[in-house]
C-alpha cells in the first residue's frame, strides 16, 4: 500500500524583488529533504512528492509525520529574508483496502494551508554634489550662498563660498 503527499511554498510578490531567485527547504527533523532553488517573487516552489509505505508506518495503523518549510538565506545584497520556519504535520493511515490516506495536519485538524514567505530589497547610495563658482574679478569679495534642496522643497544643507571656490553636498 502506498500514499503520496505534496507540499509548496509560495514566495510573497512583495518588496521590489525584481527578477532575483529565492531557494526553498524541506526538512524532516534534522534532515534536508529537499532543496527548491530558483524561485522568484510571485511564484510557488514545489517539492518533488512525498511517497508513503506501510514501511513507513513501522507496524502502526496510523503516523503522523512533521516536516519544515524555510527559506535559505542566499546572501542576496539588500534582501531582508524572511526567517520564519513553517511546520507542517501529515497524518498517513492504513485504510486497509490496498492504499495509505494521507491527510494534512494532524488526526483532527486536517489543513494545509501553503505558506508564504515575504522578502523586502533595500539599496543604499551616496551622491556628492558639487557647486563651483567661477571667477569673475567684477564680483570682488563678495559670498555667495548654495542651497541644496529635497525634492519637496525643504533646505537639506547650506554652504557659503567665496568666488572660485567649490561648495560640496554630500
Amino acid at each position: 500500500a502506498e500514499g503520496s503527499a505534496h507540499l509548496y511554498a509560495q514566495k510573497a510578490n512583495s518588496g521590489n524583488l525584481g527578477d532575483r531567485e529565492f531557494t526553498f527547504v524541506l526538512k524532516s527533523g534534522a534532515n534536508e529533504i529537499q532543496t527548491k532553488t530558483g524561485i522568484r517573487a510571485g511564484k510557488a516552489a514545489t517539492f518533488d512528492t512525498l511517497t508513503y509505505t506501510l514501511a513507513d508506518l513501522n507496524g502502526a495503523n496510523g503516523k503522523t509525520f512533521t516536516y519544515y518549510i524555510r527559506e535559505a538565506q542566499d546572501g542576496l545584497p539588500g534582501v531582508d529574508y524572511d526567517t520564519k520556519v513553517e511546520t507542517v504535520t501529515i497524518y498517513v493511515r492504513d485504510n486497509h483496502e490496498g492504499k495509505l490516506e494521507v491527510t494534512y495536519g494532524d488526526q483532527t485538524n486536517r489543513t494545509f494551508v501553503t505558506p508564504e514567505f515575504r522578502n523586502t530589497y533595500t539599496a543604499e547610495g551616496k551622491a556628492e554634489l558639487q557647486a563651483r563658482k567661477a571667477r569673475d574679478q567684477r564680483l570682488g569679495d563678495n559670498v555667495f550662498t548654495f542651497v541644496l534642496r529635497s525634492e519637496d522643497g525643504n533646505e537639506v544643507e547650506t554652504k557659503t563660498i567665496k568666488q572660485g571656490e567649490t561648495a560640496t553636498f554630500t
